[in-house]
């Protein structure tokens, strides 16, 4: 099951939900636009898209979507909050140094 598991991961896309604030989005749903993600990231026509299987997609999808984020700082940013929120192991060596910190400020 953890092969497995550690499979599958690797073809979700990263997810943090964006803060709303006051610039514009596009109000119409772009039906094609992980075909064109992945055509653009590949150098390949958009209908040879279709070609691939369904986990070379996914892949290429979340491979294309992690480099178009790591373009800007708002990206990066993304990412590493979207890194976090599926972190599911405790970072044990930044509790320590924060105990440690905790521990020092109390005397």
């Amino acid at each position: 099951m953890g092969k497995w598991n550690s499979k599958l991961k690797k073809l979700i896309i990263p997810y943090y939900p964006k803060k709303k604030n006051d610039s514009k989005e596009n109000p119409y749903l772009i039906e094609t636009i992980e075909y064109k993600t992945v055509s653009k990231y590949l150098n390949i026509p958009l209908f040879e898209v279709e070609e691939l299987n369904v986990i070379e997609f996914r892949f290429y999808l979340r491979e294309a979507f992690i480099y178009n984020c790591s373009m800007t700082e708002e990206g990066i940013e993304y990412l590493i909050n979207a890194k976090r929120l599926e972190t599911t192991e405790p970072d044990r060596k930044s509790i320590r140094e924060f105990n440690k910190q905790k521990e020092g400020n109390n005397d």
